[in-house]
């Protein structure tokens, strides 16, 4: 069963999200962005401004095949063949979630996000799912 974790009270959405795929990259999982165009390329904007030393191979959904393979991380689009994990940026509940082993919820500081947040909670416990919380309040990311 997927496992899922929402991330909440983050500051600096995509600067999170760059140090999540960092760590994810590290550690050889592959791994699905999605969400809004402007989120997602918010994403890519922040991974290729990261220092030469820690360049993360990541592509967009619209990349060829071999490149999104050889990647491991796969900007936008709605489902990435063989990555384990999904990081969820948008406030809809992902399209087949169930096909990833993890799901990442990543959750701003408004009252709006926090709010859809806890919709997409619900609807994954309506499906067996037990959501893990990780609270980011007070924290620089």
């Amino acid at each position: 069963m997927t496992e899922v974790a929402f991330h909440v009270n983050v500051a600096d959405v995509p600067a999170y999200t760059c140090r999540l795929l960092r760590k994810a990259h590290a550690k050889g999982v592959r791994v699905h962005v999605t969400g809004l165009p402007a989120q997602v390329d918010a994403v890519d904007r922040g991974l290729w401004l990261m220092s030469q030393s820690e360049f993360i191979p990541h592509a967009g959904v619209q990349a060829p095949e071999r490149v999104r393979r050889r990647s491991g991380i796969v900007l936008g689009g709605e489902w990435f063949d063989g990555a384990q994990v999904l990081v969820n940026l948008s406030t809809d509940m992902p399209p087949e979630h169930g096909r990833y082993a993890r799901v990442i919820e990543i959750v701003g500081t408004t009252e709006a996000e926090r709010s859809q947040a806890r919709q997409r909670w619900k609807t994954y416990r309506s499906e067996g799912i037990e959501p893990e919380m990780v609270d980011q309040a007070g924290s620089k990311g």
